[in-house]
């Protein structure tokens, strides 16, 4: 299973685009020393997308630095399939079939969840080079919120499926 020929051409698409959405992730770190030490930078937004949280400069570190540690751990958790909750009983004969199943979903999970980090850091670092008040989208939030359900229950019907 965890043999790089076992992987497909979308695994591997979606493998890259995590990857490169962790370095989007830290893209605003690049221009960390153009911000001044007084710039305020959005820490949190309400349901309606508008800030209600100011933090200092130092705030755009917190969502690559969770973004990073979710990447690894997720990474670490494809490599044991064994390890998942199944929603039927895993037997020799789908065993092979539920465990790819189930990389997929946390593969899928990995990409919306680092690339969500990456959008709203690079908001944040938006609205502080702006300077002012810049909302999220909440089209896009909902769209990667959505998805995550989405990608769970498709996931799942397919191993009820594959009994």
């Amino acid at each position: 299973m965890n043999n790089l020929r076992n992987k497909t051409v979308c695994d591997w698409a979606v493998e890259i685009s995590s990857f490169l959405c962790l370095i989007w992730a830290f893209y605003p770190l690049f221009f960390y020393k153009r911000l001044d030490a007084e710039t305020l930078i959005p820490s949190h937004y309400n349901l309606l997308g508008e800030v209600d949280g100011w933090g200092d400069r130092s705030f755009l570190w917190a969502l690559p630095s969770i973004a990073f540690v979710v990447y690894i751990i997720l990474s670490i958790l494809q490599r044991y399939p064994e390890m998942y909750n199944y929603p039927i009983k895993v037997t020799k004969k789908n065993a092979k079939s539920l465990h790819r199943l189930g990389v997929q979903l946390i593969r899928y999970i990995k990409f919306i969840t680092i690339f969500i980090f990456a959008y709203l850091n690079n908001r944040s670092f938006s609205s502080a080079i702006e300077g002012k008040n810049s909302d999220l989208n909440l089209y896009i939030i909902g769209i990667l919120t959505i998805g995550l359900f989405v990608v769970t229950l498709f996931s799942v019907i397919k191993m009820v499926k594959s009994k």
